[in-house]
């Protein structure tokens, strides 16, 4: 019976997800939309009867019969009409919840009925019936095609086999075929490796609904846009994206998006504009939150912040622009004098600066007053298993993402220390320079034969090595919990000889 819950949760879970994507186009008025909706409903209410979850099944039935009258054309896709649907989708995806967990649904059905049967003929709804909060969530679930499983299978074969060739020439050692059958094991554990990063790959689009319904909620008039929604991500990135951006998002339309008349006032559109952009560019993950509101008023956050020491009287008059943005990630930092429900009850933005430098990336904030905010996050793009070369500078050892990396040259002219900053000249250019052994030793003599050079756009970073040791590929592992927080650094892997080897992210050392 375990079994026909799972797939009974599995298949409403799609159908959920149909609706979700396509309630927008509802709205629009999309005849193919309503249908898809029309079907999702039908198919949840078939699949509840047959399992005896008589309770989903007749709200399905109830929110079918209301599609059956938009498909009839005798009532249109008016924001009540579709926010009721919308309230009925996320109950029963409530109760799906609570069939897994093994609880009540707690479904009211008779709201429900209540509020269609006021529904009159062009009439508005009277009652949106048990409405749930909004919640955000990265599915569990992934469909992989019949295909993809016999390949995996037929891969974990030759890898089964090559296993007992490899055994067998061991026994024998037979170095020449040894070495060949060791290339044959790598190339089809690189092959697999991939077809799983596939499989856990996730659009962002699967963040786009959840996004959309904070601000639908919200109560305000604005317009909501995303670029790049089909850019596909790592699961797990997601899930920790989540939270930030909800936040992101909540501020948006709580603190920066003002209301209709200030904004008719200020010259703007009635409406507001938040957007958000995704792109992924030279082995990075760029997230763009864009809104067209009252934007940061700096002079409000250093008076704030000398109000609460955080800053001096001296500082708050020399303080520049990028400190004072800095200032809005300390812990509990606001400018607001109200706290809401919508901006997440006055939680600063530092929760969102330590989920994102968790994952090795970093926030940045750009902000006039009056026109708007644009809050970036910037991530790197990796994978578990990637091709780093490895360094050695002074006692330690080190591996910086080969897809980061410009050129190695030997160094002819000596370093320039101007203070603890190192710059070296090539080309007739000058460039930063980063003592790489000082992540974890005491600086070394700047001394060193190479410099690793990586570039960001048109900044450029050199990093010292006494040696290049080479060219490995690295299952990259995250830090411990004691040092996740040690400046550019994704992770670690293991050598060989299972000595454990900091892997340097340069663009955390590059502006931007």
């Amino acid at each position: 019976m375990d079994d026909f819950k799972d797939l009974f949760l599995k298949e409403s879970r799609q159908q959920i997800k149909v609706i979700e994507e396509s309630l927008p186009s509802l709205k629009e008025g999309d005849r193919e939309s309503l249908e898809g909706v029309f079907r999702a409903f039908h198919s949840i209410k078939g699949m509840a009867a047959s399992m005896g979850y008589d309770d989903i099944s007749t709200y399905a039935h109830l929110l079918e019969e209301l599609l059956s009258r938009l498909r009839k054309g005798t009532i249109k896709p008016v924001k009540e009409v579709i926010d009721l649907i919308r309230t009925g989708k996320d109950a029963i995806d409530g109760a799906l919840v609570a069939v897994e967990e093994g609880r009540e649904t707690g479904l009211d059905t008779g709201s429900l009925k209540e509020a269609i049967t006021s529904i009159k003929d062009g009439g508005p709804v009277s009652s949106r019936g048990n409405a749930p909060a909004t919640v955000l969530r990265i599915p569990k679930e992934v469909t992989v095609a019949v295909h993809t499983l016999e390949y995996i299978e037929g891969l974990v074969g030759e890898l089964l086999t090559s296993q007992r060739r490899i055994r067998g020439m061991v026994k024998g050692y037979n170095s020449y075929n040894l070495d060949e059958e060791f290339h044959h094991a790598e190339g089809v554990l690189k092959t697999l490796y991939n077809l799983i990063l596939e499989i856990r790959l996730f659009p962002f689009k699967g963040l786009t609904y959840g996004l959309r319904r904070l601000i639908e909620d919200s109560g305000k008039e604005i317009d909501f846009s995303i670029e790049g929604e089909e850019v596909e991500l790592d699961r797990l990135i997601l899930e920790r994206l989540l939270d930030p951006l909800v936040h992101i998002v909540r501020n948006a339309i709580d603190h920066g998006i003002e209301d209709r008349e200030e904004r008719l006032r200020a010259g703007k559109p009635p409406k507001g504009l938040i957007t958000i952009r995704v792109k992924k560019e030279a082995g990075e993950l760029r997230i763009e939150v864009c809104d067209d509101g009252r934007g940061i008023d700096l002079e409000d956050v250093r008076k704030k912040a000398l109000n609460l020491g955080i800053l001096s009287e001296e500082e708050s008059i020399r303080i520049d622009q990028e400190r004072l943005y800095q200032i809005l990630f300390e812990p509990g930092f606001t400018t607001s004098e109200r706290v809401t429900e919508v901006s997440g009850r006055g939680v600063g933005m530092d929760v969102v600066r330590k989920a994102v430098e968790d994952l090795g990336g970093r926030v940045a904030i750009d902000s006039r007053k009056g026109e708007g905010t644009r809050i970036t996050l910037t991530l790197p793009a990796r994978g578990a298993i990637m091709r780093i070369l490895l360094i050695r500078r002074g006692e330690g050892v080190f591996g910086i993402p080969l897809a980061r990396v410009e050129r190695v040259v030997e160094m002819e002219a000596p370093l320039v220390r101007e203070g603890k900053e190192l710059t070296a000249f090539l080309d007739g250019n000058r460039v930063n320079v980063f003592d790489t052994g000082s992540i974890s030793l005491p600086p070394s003599s700047p001394g060193s034969p190479f410099l690793v050079l990586c570039r960001k756009g048109g900044d450029m970073m050199g990093f010292l090595a006494d040696r290049i040791i080479g060219e490995v590929d690295g299952y990259l592992r995250d830090l411990p919990p004691l040092v996740r927080g040690l400046k550019g650094i994704l992770g670690y892997t293991y050598l060989e000889e299972e000595r454990p080897v900091f892997i340097i992210e340069p663009n955390a050392f590059l502006p931007g």
